[in-house]
């Protein structure tokens, strides 16, 4: 996916929260506000479809996530990134 090869995110938890070893959703920290970035868009590397219910791996992760917070403040937003299809 061309967004992936123009920007690196904190996938391992180097910027605070857990790892989720995904380039689509991660966490980070900035002084006492944990933030999460969702995806909206795709699918999970095992094929399924990027879905906040049930066992996703994106449900998964962000329960364990918020389950690790010690940040007085969260935020959470969803992202889509922009250059998401090449044009034919």
């Amino acid at each position: 996916m061309p967004y992936h090869q123009n920007f690196t995110v904190p996938q391992n938890g180097e910027a605070g929260g857990v790892a989720s070893n995904h380039q689509n959703y991660y966490s980070y920290n900035v002084g006492n506000i944990h933030f999460l970035s969702l995806d909206s868009y795709g699918t999970e590397s095992d094929g399924t479809s990027i879905e906040t219910s049930g066992g996703s791996a994106l449900k998964t992760w962000i329960d364990a996530d918020l389950a690790a917070n010690t940040s007085k403040w969260i935020v959470a937003y969803w992202h889509h990134p922009p250059y998401t299809k090449r044009k034919p």
